[in-house]
C-alpha cells in the first residue's frame, strides 16, 4: 500500500496514465508495404551504359574546329602559307605537312658528326667512356644516395 501511494503521488506517472490505458487496448498492425518491382537487368541496359552516348563519349567540336580556335588562341602556329610544304595526294584526304628543309639539313649534319666522332675514337669520348666504366666497376648497382637508409 504504500508503495502504490508512493507511486500515485508522482506527477508524471498521473500524466501517463491515460496513455497507457489507451495504449493496451489498441493493437494496430502496421500497414503493408507495397511490393517492390522486379529488377531485371538487360544486356542491352547493360551495354547502353558501357558503350551509351554519355557525356565523356561524344565530341563537342571537330578536329578542324579545335585547331582552329587553338590558332586563334596562339596555343598552335598557323597554317603555312605556302602550298610547296603540304603534301595532297587526292582532295579530302588529310594534309600531312613536311618538316622544313633546314631541320632535315640540321638533323643529318649532327648524325654525321656523331657518326665522325665514333670512328674517330675521340678522345674526349674514350676518356669519358673508361671513366664511366670505372665508376660502374667501384659503385654497385643502388649503391647512390639512399636516403638514409642502411
Amino acid at each position: 500500500m504504500g508503495f502504490c501511494r508512493c507511486l500515485g503521488g508522482r506527477p508524471s506517472v498521473r500524466r501517463d496514465k491515460p496513455a497507457r490505458e489507451s495504449a493496451a487496448g489498441v493493437t494496430e498492425t502496421p500497414p503493408p508495404e507495397p511490393p517492390q518491382p522486379p529488377l531485371l537487368i538487360s544486356r542491352e541496359a547493360v551495354r547502353s551504359t558501357v558503350f551509351g552516348a554519355g557525356n565523356p563519349s561524344l565530341p563537342t567540336m571537330t578536329l578542324d574546329q579545335f585547331y582552329d580556335f587553338q590558332v586563334k588562341k596562339g596555343m598552335f602556329p598557323a597554317p603555312p602559307a605556302n602550298a610547296s610544304s603540304v603534301v595532297k595526294a587526292y582532295p579530302g584526304e588529310v594534309q600531312r605537312i613536311d618538316p622544313s628543309e633546314e631541320l632535315a639539313a640540321a638533323s643529318e649534319a649532327r648524325a654525321a658528326e656523331a657518326d665522325a666522332k665514333e670512328e674517330a675514337h675521340d678522345e674526349e669520348q674514350l676518356r669519358k667512356a673508361r671513366q664511366w666504366d670505372e665508376f660502374k666497376d667501384e659503385h654497385r648497382r643502388g649503391s647512390g644516395n639512399r636516403m638514409n637508409r642502411s
